[in-house]
């Protein structure tokens, strides 16, 4: 099942723990259980017609459990990464020599590769995630497309770090997207990683600060306690470290009457207590 925000098709549409975990599942799409006992290590990338070009139309799951599709120009992919590039595509069998090729692959900025990157972030490899990530952001714009793809997959690592990269490059476009995840995911890691990037994009009108401060706020009162914690981080961040506003300052105050979880709100207590230290002395 899937839902749709603008152009973006979201594979967890429709979906919540519960209703996985009545149809046998533990964890959802993109998560361990009986619907995914094949981890696609071994995978054949499907390939559309080739040209004289050997253009072709590379449709790969991304990570072990799915997620985007991608075209490859070959014609495009230096000849010292095609076998990085295609052991990928194959399926990693070793995590050292995932992360060898994805330093390779990282190292080369090539705009081609940027969704490679992506398909590296479904592997349930930090290391290489992180690298991937890393050379996303440094690709900015280039890499949002991608990103967005990376959103919509099956594939739950997939959608948290696309997330993570998304905010890091601020891009305000992807508000809605964010939005959407923050308030709709079926799993914590990935409306955690919503939230953050909500707090995180260079707005440029008030009236979107205040639609992505609307959206922190209602995820304060989330069942799970790191969605909450995740939320006051981020309602900090929008709001400014600096000061925040009498009006800004109650809204934590009210969590910390009734938060119940120790660490939810004593990171409540530090954002009252950072703002109350840089906030200029009444006369």
């Amino acid at each position: 099942m899937r839902s749709t925000v603008g152009s973006i098709s979201f594979a967890w549409g429709g979906w919540s723990p519960a209703t996985w975990q009545d149809q046998g599942g533990q964890r959802g799409p993109g998560g361990n259980s009986s619907h995914t006992q094949d981890r696609r290590w071994a995978r054949e990338p499907k390939v559309s017609e080739v040209s004289p070009r050997r253009r072709r139309a590379v449709i790969v799951d991304s990570g072990v459990n799915g997620g985007i599709e991608y075209e490859l120009d070959w014609d495009a992919v230096p000849d010292a990464l095609a076998e990085h590039v295609r052991y990928i595509q194959g399926g990693p069998d070793s995590p050292t020599a995932l992360i060898d090729s994805t330093r390779e692959i990282a190292a080369s900025q090539a705009d081609s590769l940027l969704p490679v990157l992506v398909d590296i972030l479904g592997f349930n490899n930090p290391i290489a995630a992180n690298l991937a990530v890393d050379a996303l952001v440094q690709a900015g714009g280039r890499s949002v497309p991608f990103l967005i793809k990376g959103v919509g997959a099956f594939n739950y690592a997939v959608n948290a770090y696309a997330l993570r990269a998304l905010g890091r490059i601020g891009d305000p476009c992807v508000q809605e997207i964010c939005d959407a995840c923050a308030r709709k995911a079926p799993i914590p890691n990935v409306r955690r990683a919503a939230i953050l990037a909500l707090a995180s994009l260079r707005y440029t009108s008030e009236e979107h600060v205040r639609s992505a401060s609307s959206a922190i706020l209602s995820l304060l009162k989330d069942p799970d306690w790191s969605v909450r914690y995740a939320a006051v981080v981020a309602y900090e961040r929008i709001c400014g470290e600096q000061s925040m506003i009498a009006e800004e300052m109650e809204v934590l105050n009210s969590l910390l009457l009734g938060e119940l979880d120790v660490a939810v709100k004593g990171r409540a207590r530090l954002a009252c207590e950072r703002s109350a230290r840089s906030s200029p002395m009444p006369a």
